[in-house]
């Protein structure tokens, strides 16, 4: 039987070598020492691989550690991490009964009862902050800059920075610690809080671009105005109220229709940051997944129409909800 070259070979390395090299990989990861390894064994007869970054149990580092035995022939190593991950992370009651947590101390504790898995509120902040920054305030030009600077980053490379910041040993419950905190959350890995994370993150990225555009609205409103309502003794809210709202309501609309088109549709962020695990998939997710991991195009296909849909009605209903009224 004739067998296949694989890629090293085809761009000219010698197959021992590459045997070799798979060899003392394999013999790193499995079996080096405790700072290099990352599969454990426990007990007599199980093993796990733990995520380093994060000192804990995933399902997918249990898959990968499966299907690399099975490359390796190394079928004690795939019973001990199999017998592992149903004894620990197998969920045999409960909504979720039948799959598997997707996150588990290495004492077999499980951190999650969910299976491996944005919204509006930067438009709110968006408008908070553009109000305020419409009138003269110290540094407005600054805050301007500050709040706007995120929406020029790569959506890749904010999920990054985040996930390091979210992350168990990261940035954030170090902080929380040096204040005085005791324990740690786990932002990115416990249900309850793992869309808040998100939801921060989002707030952090888009609420710039909705400021601006709220902001050029609010600044081509006519300063006679403005004159006017101060000479009539209107206050701040009544303005907002009854002229600087009424005057940017389409400006209010378009906003509102690309947020939640966003919401809808939000993909980067959470799948970079979780992987659409532990409760935080999202449709568009789930799309990707049917297309190209379970091979079902033809429903996948018909999941993003659906989607379009969904979107095309809601921005129907908004249309009608924000129609301007005419007068003769």
């Amino acid at each position: 039987m004739m067998q296949n070259r694989s890629y090293f070979e085809q761009l000219g390395y010698d197959r021992e070598a590459i045997d070799r090299r798979i060899e003392g990989a394999w013999e790193t990861l499995f079996a080096g020492p405790e700072n290099q390894r990352i599969y454990f064994e426990a007990e007599s007869d199980m093993g796990y691989m733990l995520d380093t970054g994060n000192i804990d149990v995933r399902t997918e580092g249990q898959s990968y550690g499966m299907m690399m035995a099975v490359q390796m022939n190394r079928q004690d190593v795939f019973d001990r991490i199999w017998k592992w991950t149903m004894t620990y992370m197998y969920l045999d009651r409960g909504p979720n009964r039948g799959y598997f947590a997707w996150s588990c101390s290495p004492d077999g504790t499980k951190n999650s009862y969910g299976p491996a898995p944005d919204g509006e509120e930067y438009f709110a902040l968006a408008l908070f902050f553009a109000t305020l920054l419409n009138f003269p305030i110290k540094g407005q030009n600054l805050f301007k800059g500050i709040l706007f600077f995120p929406n020029l980053i790569n959506g890749v490379a904010i999920g990054f920075i985040f996930l390091y910041f979210f992350r168990d040993t990261g940035t954030l419950n170090t902080f929380l610690r040096f204040l005085g905190f005791k324990g740690q959350i786990l932002w990115l890995t416990d249900p309850r809080v793992i869309n808040y994370s998100l939801a921060a993150t989002s707030i952090w990225r888009y609420m710039g671009f909705n400021m601006v555009m709220f902001l050029g609205a609010f600044q081509s409103i006519s300063q006679e105005i403005y004159e006017a309502a101060a000479l009539d003794g209107a206050e701040r809210w009544n303005l907002f109220r009854y002229i600087m709202f009424p005057i940017i309501k389409p400006v209010v609309k378009l906003n509102l229709i690309l947020s939640i088109k966003g919401a809808l549709s939000v993909f980067e962020i959470p799948y970079i940051m979780t992987g659409g695990g532990n409760g935080s998939s999202t449709f568009v997710i789930r799309t990707i997944d049917t297309a190209f991991k379970f091979n079902k195009i033809g429903l996948a296909s018909a999941m993003a129409v659906v989607l379009t849909i969904i979107i095309l009605l809601i921005t129907a209903i908004q249309e009608k909800m924000f129609k301007e009224e005419r007068y003769l």
